[in-house]
């Protein structure tokens, strides 16, 4: 089972202010799962990275979000 707690830290990374900016990320993610009711399946995770695009227009979320919806299977 995951847990905040028991995931690593955010690794190279130099810089102290990025990396909380992305450990707050990969929280929020979590988050989202749980909001949306979406499980870890590919659906789940493209579903996320949408709502993810929309709130915080990071590239990666973006790219995710694009890329992700065109592996979706009928």
């Amino acid at each position: 089972k995951v847990t905040p707690d028991s995931r690593d830290h955010v690794k190279f990374v130099d810089e102290i202010e990025l990396a909380y900016v992305m450990q707050r990320y990969r929280e929020v993610h979590d988050i989202f799962h749980a909001v949306l009711l979406m499980p870890t399946t590919m659906l789940g995770e493209v579903t996320v990275k949408w709502v993810e695009a929309f709130q915080t227009r990071l590239p990666m979320c973006i790219g995710g979000a694009v890329f992700g919806a065109i592996r979706l299977r009928p």
